[in-house]
């Protein structure tokens, strides 16, 4: 399973569907910080470990960071599994979406105790008639 979503950048605004921002001009709307990391596509199937991609499809689920990190969401994931499995109980896989922090692979900026941590921001789940993008 290897999809990774584009989110639209901070200074690209002009990639932002102008028509979805009218459709949606009264909905509540969350304000997150934009963190300096690497986007990341965390793929969970029925059944199966996660695995985690790069935006560029790679496979970065043995990386070192990434497996730090992952062991620090394992609780986490864990009710994020079971509560997607009731909730959606029909579908064939799903993902979430975050940015590797505190890794070798960007270290610009440190947040926290300064070891590898993935903030999630995004999630989508896959049915028989493809992938949809939840808030």
């Amino acid at each position: 399973m290897s999809i990774f979503k584009h989110w639209p950048h901070m200074d690209n605004l002009y990639q932002i569907d102008k028509q979805a921002l009218k459709d949606h001009a009264n909905d509540v709307v969350y304000i997150t910080e934009k963190c300096d990391g690497c986007n990341l596509c965390l793929g969970k199937e029925p059944n199966q470990d996660w695995r985690i991609f790069s935006r560029n499809g790679e496979d970065w689920s043995q990386n070192r960071d990434v497996k730090t990190a992952m062991e620090r969401l394992k609780l986490m994931l864990n009710s994020i599994d079971v509560a997607v499995s009731k909730q959606y109980p029909y579908i064939n896989g799903y993902a979430l979406y975050g940015e590797l922090v505190n890794s070798q692979k960007l270290h610009r900026l440190w947040y926290g105790d300064k070891k590898p941590q993935i903030l999630l921001f995004g999630f989508a789940i896959r049915t028989e008639i493809g992938w949809r993008f939840k808030n």
